[in-house]
């Protein structure tokens, strides 16, 4: 008999670690028809290559041949365009990484076939089927990374973008609790009957893992748990996400996607940040910063913030009204020279082509700026001599050596 399906609550403070990556995404691309068994996982990390890091543009609206190419210019790798735009962007120089993730579906995709198919790859509590974290759309449910059947349509999915020739994978959101700490009691075949949730989908994560880089070894796999403080709490043991990511997002990174009050996080983000780069400096070659920003000041300030801990950065370009800001970037700034600056309110690095001054405080600071194209906010002027500035709360000063 068909199971009835029942929501179960969801803990809200995981909601807070989480991240909605999926903003605008597209709609997932039909799988194909290759299908195989599930090969076994790669046991060792994955590592960032000593080239020069790669600039990541998200872009979720349609292509648009007089809008896109333009602003993803500074990018060299495009996250989120549906199959039939990946030789577009190959077209321009650009890689090209699919949007998925394996928390969570809806009926008539991929990974769901319907509702009736949750009995095969639903994650049940309590024999209940349960709805994702985010609560939207209302009838998205949390997948079982564990059921055997489950396994096969994640790498169907996953040949499937490697037959549309992207470039690598964008893991959307991991995997939260409440099922991160539960097993799956279903009545459905489990690769592990004793495995709880988020190991069971650190499991999975590595297969995805393997079948990607067994066919492309160049290919890219990052992974997007919201805040990278969750991949600490999601399983004990190893391997991690950690292991299995070659880049790991941090999401609303300083400014969240939120309007309002809520919008500003900075003072969290640069106190989680100092914590990690001393505590963990070994995950700072992997993670890379998404910031909603809104303008030209927000977008200056959020990379130079990033610079100063030696982050990568990025933001969701032409979705929700955020707006394109790739272009304003100075990229070029280099890699960073000397130790990270102590907390304070003005956070100062010296870089291989440049200087930056960050005002992470609430109050205007005082500064004198070296000679150099002096970007602050939406203003570019060169300067001849070293200048006394003052800069405002959430504002950075980037100097350009000529």
């Amino acid at each position: 008999m068909p199971q009835t399906i029942r929501f179960f609550s969801v803990v809200i403070l995981v909601a807070c670690l989480a991240g909605c990556g999926a903003v605008g995404a597209p709609s997932a691309t039909p799988m194909s028809s290759v299908s195989g068994p599930t090969p076994t996982p790669v046991p060792t990390p994955g590592a960032v290559s000593s080239t020069p890091e790669p600039i990541f543009a998200f872009w979720y609206d349609p292509w648009n041949q007089q809008i896109t190419p333009a602003a993803v210019k500074p990018a060299n790798v495009v996250i989120g365009l549906a199959p039939f735009n990946v030789s577009k962007a190959h077209a321009i120089g650009k890689l090209v990484m699919q949007y998925q993730t394996y928390y969570q579906a809806v009926p008539n995709s991929p990974l769901l076939t319907s509702t009736a198919d949750l009995a095969n790859v639903g994650f049940e509590i309590n024999h209940e089927f349960v709805v994702n974290i985010f609560g939207t759309p209302a009838n998205s449910y949390v997948m079982c990374p564990n059921s055997v059947i489950f396994h096969e349509r994640v790498q169907q999915y996953v040949q499937a973008a490697i037959n549309s020739g992207y470039d690598g994978l964008f893991v959307d959101n991991t995997f939260f609790d409440p099922p991160a700490h539960l097993v799956c009691d279903g009545s459905h075949a489990h690769v592990d009957s004793n495995a709880l949730g988020g190991r069971a989908y650190i499991t999975l994560l590595g297969e995805v893992r393997q079948t990607l880089k067994s066919q492309n070894p160049k290919a890219i796999l990052m992974t997007n748990p919201g805040d990278p403080e969750w991949l600490d709490l999601m399983a004990t043991g190893s391997p991690t996400v950690w292991d299995f990511s070659d880049y790991v997002l941090w999401e609303g990174w300083g400014y969240e996607a939120f309007k309002g009050a809520k919008h500003d996080n900075w003072d969290n983000a640069i106190a989680k940040s100092f914590q990690l780069v001393t505590n963990t400096p070994e995950r700072v070659p992997k993670l890379v910063m998404l910031s909603y920003v809104r303008s030209i000041t927000e977008a200056s300030f959020a990379f130079a913030a990033a610079k100063i801990f030696g982050f990568n950065w990025t933001a969701n370009l032409g979705v929700s009204g955020t707006g394109t800001y790739l272009n304003d970037i100075p990229f070029t700034l280099g890699k960073p020279i000397g130790p990270l600056p102590a907390q304070g309110a003005i956070l100062h690095r010296t870089f291989e082509h440049g200087e930056v001054f960050v005002n992470a405080s609430n109050a205007s600071q005082p500064v004198t700026v070296p000679a150099g194209r002096l970007l602050l906010g939406a203003i570019s002027q060169n300067i001849a001599a070293p200048t006394d500035l003052v800069l405002q709360p959430r504002t950075a000063a980037i100097v350009l050596f000529n």
